[in-house]
């Protein structure tokens, strides 16, 4: 099945790019041919995935005006969504053109075309336990829901530590229950992340290196950068490996 994995929060600083680019690296690792989006010209993705193309929303000051350009410029993403390759689209929207990007795809459709390939969309939805940031994670979930309606599903990533302070909290409890799937993200700083992106950039050979190979190829002042990364991604490794109702699933591995 045809499926498109997008990462979205109306919120910036929700470790939504650093959710993305973890589940990018395990996909590609796991054979999987991607197209990937990124909505966000301050992306990282960019830098990190030669398959990445960077989708530029233009401002305008009228509506009409607007809905044509924000009908063009996502054009190439609804189109990678809707044909039969490649297996899967992974979708990076910046937290202030969400609004934008669904009511495209409200106007071309998508959820109705999509059930014509078949198609799915998985819609991860990264937040941390701030108030405001749940708060906008629940109004995304409600526009990608106009969008998207009964062709897509949706995780909740959870983005470090806190999430037990606010167990009993209303508006979480709401948010869980539109997502009802739950993915853990290691807690990390963002030097930590940093470091495990510069990393990447020397591919996915550094996974199968000895440490002395490691301090060869990094220097001894970089070995901490490829040590990080190799930490998350057995994390996530592992991860997908144990639960069925995750990505393990969803991003085309065997069952």
């Amino acid at each position: 099945m045809k499926e498109t994995i997008i990462f979205a929060n109306q919120k910036g600083g929700v470790w939504k790019t650093s959710t993305a680019i973890s589940v990018c690296d395990i996909a590609i690792q796991s054979g999987l041919a991607l197209d990937i989006y990124s909505v966000d010209i301050r992306s990282r993705m960019n830098d990190l995935f030669a398959s990445t193309t960077t989708i530029v929303v233009p401002n305008t000051e009228d509506v009409a005006a607007d809905d044509i350009a924000d009908a063009r410029a996502f054009a190439p993403i609804f189109n990678a969504i809707l044909n039969t390759e490649p297996e899967t689209v992974i979708v990076d929207i910046g937290a202030n053109h969400l609004g934008r990007f669904c009511k495209v795809g409200i106007s071309v459709n998508v959820a109705e075309e999509m059930k014509t390939i078949p198609a799915r969309a998985i819609i991860v939805i990264p937040t941390t336990p701030d108030p405001a940031a749940v708060s906008a994670a629940i109004d995304s979930v409600k526009a990608l829901i106009a969008t998207f309606q009964d062709s897509a599903r949706y995780v909740l990533a959870e983005c470090g530590n806190g999430f037990a302070a606010i167990a009993n909290d209303s508006n979480y409890l709401k948010l869980r229950r539109m997502c009802p799937e739950v993915m853990k993200v290691p807690s990390l700083g963002t030097t930590t992340l940093r470091r495990f992106e510069q990393s990447k950039r020397l591919g996915s050979a550094f996974a199968s290196m000895t440490n002395t190979e490691l301090a060869t190829a990094l220097g001894e002042n970089k070995i901490e950068a490829a040590f990080t990364a190799r930490n998350i991604m057995t994390y996530l490794a592992s991860m997908i490996d144990e639960s069925e109702r995750v990505f393990r699933f969803q991003i085309g591995k065997p069952s």
